[in-house]
C-alpha cells in the first residue's frame, strides 16, 4: 500500500502517525486534567462547608459550656467565652448561607439557627438568675426539659449537616 507513494509522502506520513498519538494523548491528558480539576473543586467547597459546621458547633458548644461553667463558678471568663461562642456560631451560619446552594442544607441551618435564638433566651435568663444569686433557679433552668430539648436537637441538627 505505502510502495506505491513516492519517497515525500511515505516520509510525512511517517511523521504524522506520531503526531496524531501525541495529539490523542495530549487530548486525553487534558480531559483528565479538567475532571481532576472539578473533582478538587468539588471537595475544597465541602471542605469549607464542614469547617464552617465545625465551627458553628464550636460556637454553640463555647455557649452551653461558658453558661455552664458561670452557673458553677460565677467566673466572668466562663460569660467571655460565652459571648465569644455566640459570635463565632453566628459568623459560621452568615457563611454557610452564603456559601451553600442545597434547599436541604439552608433548611437545617436555618433549622440550627432559630434552636440557637430559642436557646439564648434560657442561656441569659440563667446568667442573669447567677447574677441575682439564685444559683438553684439557674440549675433548675439548666435542667428544665425545654432546655435539655433544645440541647438534644441542636446537637443533631448540627449532625445532620456534617453527613
Amino acid at each position: 500500500m505505502f510502495k506505491n507513494l513516492r519517497l515525500r509522502y511515505r516520509i510525512l506520513l511517517g511523521y504524522i502517525v506520531p503526531l496524531a498519538l501525541f495529539i490523542g494523548v495530549a487530548i486525553v491528558v487534558i480531559i483528565d486534567v479538567q475532571v481532576a480539576y472539578r473533582i478538587v473543586n468539588d471537595t475544597e467547597i465541602e471542605n469549607a462547608r464542614v469547617d464552617r459546621v465545625r465551627d458553628a458547633a464550636l460556637g454553640m458548644d463555647d455557649v452551653h459550656l461558658g453558661v455552664h461553667g458561670y452557673i458553677l463558678l460565677k467566673d466572668n471568663r466562663y460569660l467571655n467565652n460565652f459571648e465569644e461562642g455566640e459570635k463565632l456560631f453566628l459568623a459560621s451560619i452568615d457563611g454557610m448561607k452564603n456559601q451553600l446552594q442545597d434547599a436541604d442544607l439552608k433548611v437545617a441551618i436555618n433549622k440550627l439557627e432559630e434552636l440557637h435564638a430559642k436557646y439564648l433566651p434560657y442561656a441569659r435568663k440563667m446568667i442573669s438568675l447567677v447574677d441575682e444569686g439564685k444559683v438553684p433557679a439557674a440549675v433548675a433552668v439548666l435542667q428544665s426539659e425545654e432546655v435539655m430539648r433544645l440541647h438534644n436537637d441542636l446537637d443533631a441538627t448540627s449532625q445532620k449537616l456534617l453527613h
